[in-house]
């Protein structure tokens, strides 16, 4: 059957689809950018019609934008060529489409209805009259109009259709099934059976008897289902389909067990067999033996699974099989094993039939690798020496199902032990160890096995040698010549090492002498000298050394000591200690002298230092008569620089350093210079006085040589302070000291006389006023005496003054007695023996000011005013 095919592509797609095997058109609604619609259609091919009923379907959609909802209408138009008639059916459908964009909004997997990809369908029949001949042809026209935006299309979609003949064949039945399918024609899964019936010429006449599709999910034996079918061009079937399913493995369940030989506690010690039974429903046992059987093992343990083994049903299914058991198979005798070892730490393993030097500990096993052992066996312990000792097991060996070891009983051996020594022999030619030789010795060494049980010297373990001969002197331990090598037995016993002492000696000792205490530097001692001898000896040793020690007690000179030493093998030799010189008597006491006559005879005092002469006066004989040792020096001549009494001693010393008695005496130093202490008045000196300065000295040593008191006269005739006064004194060896004083020589200024008060009195006076200071420059004035007018008026004093801040505390009086300002100056009154100083003040001034006078003596004096208006 021919479709219509397009033969156009527009910018607005239009399409035509078929439905039911029967012609169909398409026609897509075409809406612009600008809301100006226009519709379209493509030319299709020519399709087949029968006569009767037609039906297809006609697909719409929309490309572009509209803005309201509008309605589409599908206009069938149908016409047929000269003696042929084709009837319409609807003339129009109406189909509406909603406001969207139908270009932008149609993508993704869902489009809204109206798109390309979900249009709307509209159903449509072509009704062919009965009578129509084969072979009539028309045309078929689907157009679309549509309302406002839409417009009527353009290029309707066209067709030719040409009838063809009516059914002449029956309908075709077919079915499907499907399943797994298994053996003999059995499913052995669910099951699926489909009928297919087809009338592609007359549809509509087609009646279907059976035909029902099935689904099998349980098992069941052979099953028919059947399909029939009718139409206008005729019968078919029926067709008979059969279906068996057995999905279900068959089952298996144990039977009655047995065992060939059965043993003790459910152990089996032959042929263990298991019984199994089988069933299935509905295809039934491939293999009817399995309904029941049995299975057999003879592997041992006490674990045992005897496994059924597959069992598979006529369908195919397999029942891999179950598990009897566990069964407990044992149908292997134990076995009796022994095992040996030496009774040493770590115990090692002892092998039969071979030597050891240990005791053997044999024990034996029962073995076995199925039910276990119910019994032990023992054995022994070998402890003496022998070659062929043999340990049979005590006890039985059975196991756990009850087999028996055979033979029922074993033995170990031979077991050999040897526990005595080799032994070590020295040769020596009749030496005796330890003992002293005059002559060399020579040693070997050989080595035997020894004991009741000897396992003999093992080949190649005696390596015994060394010795030697010795012929040089040896320490006095002598040298311990031992065997190289060793000597073994074969049971592993070792010969104790073997060594002599041998001791050489053929030289002669060695002998040395010496004196005590030593003698000094020069060769002599002042005792006794006691003369000690060592004997040394580096082989054999010292037997005899002396004799020793001597002492020589008297004086003499050049005496000796001798003596002798032997070592213990005989060898002597002598040494003599000469040159021996004791002296024990001291010198003559020495002779002492002072280097002058003291500086003050009467007393015996010496001036700053003196030193002490001392000298030789001899050294007497020796008791032997011959000269002593001489005297080798006296005291060191003192000299003493200190002042004081001063102690001196003096000795001679011999050359055998004997002191002789000492010659004593004292001096007198005096080095001291005497103290003067000079007073000068502690206050200022009135000038043009008699004044004077006191002294007092004294000395510790040589005393003073004149008076301890006395005065030193003042110089008043001159002004001037730190003015110095001095006095010297002696002692009587020639020391002499000077000290001296200072002092001030100034005018007698008792103060400032009325109306003007000191300081810190505040004088009140009316500012512009003259006010007379007046003062005395020798004590409070007396009538005629005039001694205050010594020196020119200009050289007597100065003044001047300077502001000053105003005490408030300080007490203040107003002066009574002031004068009209005029000049300032100083004059002297004679009579009253005073100096006036007339002050003028400035009337500018106010507040507090100080009024300073200096004084030729360098003296300050100062008045404080405040002043008034």
């Amino acid at each position: 059957m021919q479709t219509f095919k397009k033969l156009q592509r527009w910018p607005l797609a239009v399409a035509v689809a078929s439905l039911c095997a029967m012609s169909f058109a398409a026609v897509a609604l075409a809406a612009d950018l600008d809301s100006d619609a226009s519709l379209s259609s493509n030319v299709v091919a020519p399709t087949e019609v029968k006569v009767g009923n037609n039906a297809f379907q006609i697909k719409i959609w929309a490309t572009g934008n509209l803005d309201n909802v509008r309605t589409a209408h599908v206009v069938n138009a149908y016409s047929m060529a000269t003696g042929g008639a084709i009837s319409a059916g609807a003339s129009t459908t109406a189909v509406e489409f909603q406001p969207r964009h139908y270009t932008n909004d149609c993508g993704g997997a869902s489009p809204p209805k109206g798109c390309a990809g979900n249009p709307f369908e509209v159903s449509a029949n072509l009704n062919v009259a009965n009578g129509t001949p084969v072979g009539t042809t028309g045309t078929l026209t689907v157009a679309m109009t549509g309302d406002q935006q839409l417009t009527a299309d353009k290029s309707p979609d066209q067709g030719h259709v040409r009838v063809v003949a009516s059914d002449s064949t029956p309908p075709v039945i077919g079915h499907s099934v499907v399943g797994t399918l298994g053996d003999n024609g059995w499913y052995t899964s669910n099951v699926s059976l489909t009928w297919s019936v087809t009338e592609n010429e007359s549809p509509a006449s087609l009646v279907k008897t059976g035909c029902v599709d099935q689904n099998v999910t349980a098992n069941q034996a052979s099953t028919s289902y059947s399909c029939s079918a009718t139409s206008t061009g005729g019968s078919a079937g029926p067709v008979n389909v059969s279906i068996k399913r057995d999905a279900t493995a068959p089952s298996i369940v144990r039977g009655t067990d047995s065992c060939s030989a059965p043993g003790s506690l459910g152990w089996c010690r032959g042929i263990q067999t298991a019984g199994f039974s089988a069933s299935d429903a509905p295809s039934g046992l491939a293999d009817a033996t399995q309904a029941s059987f049995t299975k057999t093992s003879a592997t041992e343990g006490d674990t045992i699974q005897i496994a059924s083994g597959a069992v598979k049903d006529n369908a195919g299914n397999t029942n891999p099989g179950i598990e009897a058991g566990p069964f407990k198979i044992d149908s292997t005798r134990p076995t009796i094993s022994s095992s040996a070892v030496e009774l040493i730490a770590g115990s090692p393993a002892y092998v039969a039939d071979t030597w050891t030097k240990h005791d053997v500990r044999v024990s034996f096993a029962c073995n076995d690798g199925g039910s276990g052992t119910t019994s032990a066996l023992t054995g022994a312990d070998v402890t003496t020496e022998g070659d062929n000792h043999s340990v049979p097991s005590q006890g039985a060996c059975e196991d756990v199902a009850g087999n028996e070891a055979s033979p029922a009983s074993a033995s170990f051996g031979p077991v050999k032990i040897d526990k005595t020594k080799p032994v070590i022999t020295a040769h020596t030619g009749g030496y005796t160890s330890g003992t002293w030789s005059q002559t060399p010795v020579t040693v070997s060494f050989s080595c035997a096995d020894t004991g009741a049980v000897q396992s003999g010297v093992a080949a190649g373990d005696n390596t015994v040698g060394g010795g030697g001969t010795q012929s040089s002197d040896t320490p006095a331990a002598g040298v311990n010549v031992g065997n190289s090598g060793t000597c073994a037995d074969r049971a592993g016993n070792v010969a104790d090492a073997e060594s002599v002492t041998v001791k050489v000696d053929g030289t002669k000792p060695t002998i040395s002498g010496s004196a005590s205490p030593a003698a000094n530097a020069d060769g002599w001692n002042n005792t006794g000298v006691t003369v000690a001898f060592a004997c040394n000896d580096l082989a054999s040793g010292i037997a005899t050394c002396g004799p020793t020690p001597q002492t020589l007690s008297g004086e003499g000179r050049n005496q000796s000591a001798s003596a002798t030493a032997t070592d213990n093998a005989g060898n002597g030799d002598s040494a003599t200690v000469p040159g021996i010189n004791i002296d024990k008597t001291a010198p003559t006491a020495p002779n002492a002298v002072t280097d002058r006559f003291p500086e003050d005879a009467a007393g015996g005092w010496f001036k700053d230092s003196v030193t002490v002469l001392f000298s030789d006066n001899g050294d007497p004989n020796l008791a032997s008569g011959q000269a002593g040792s001489g005297v080798k020096s006296v005291t060191p001549n003192p000299t003493f620089n200190s002042s004081g009494t001063h102690a001196y001693s003096g000795t001679a010393i011999d050359y055998a350093d004997n002191t002789s008695a000492a010659t004593a005496g004292d001096v007198k130093v005096d080095a001291t210079k005497p103290n003067v202490e000079l007073t000068c008045p502690s206050g200022p000196v009135k000038a043009g006085s008699a004044a004077t300065a006191s002294w007092t000295a004294s000395d510790a040593h040589s005393q003073l040589d004149g008076a301890a008191t006395g005065t030193v006269p003042l110089d008043t005739a001159t002004f001037g302070t730190g003015k110095i006064a001095s006095t010297t004194v002696a002692d009587k060896v020639g020391l002499t000291e000077t000290d001296t004083c200072t002092y001030d020589v100034l005018y007698d200024f008792a103060g400032f006389f009325r109306p003007v008060d000191a300081t810190p009195t505040l004088n009140v006076v009316k500012a512009g006023s003259a006010v007379p200071v007046k003062f005395s420059l020798d004590g409070a004035p007396v009538s005629g005496s005039n001694t205050s007018g010594k020196g020119a008026e200009t050289t007597v004093a100065t003044a001047r003054s300077a502001a000053m801040a105003c005490n408030a505390e300080a007490p203040t009086d107003a002066l009574s007695e002031t004068t009209t300002a005029g000049s300032s100056s100083l004059t002297y009154d004679a009579t009253a023996d005073q100096w006036v100083y007339v002050w003028k003040t400035d009337k500018a001034w106010t507040g507090c000011r100080q009024l300073v006078v200096e004084l030729a003596d360098g003296s300050v004096k100062r008045a404080n005013f405040k002043f008034t208006k």
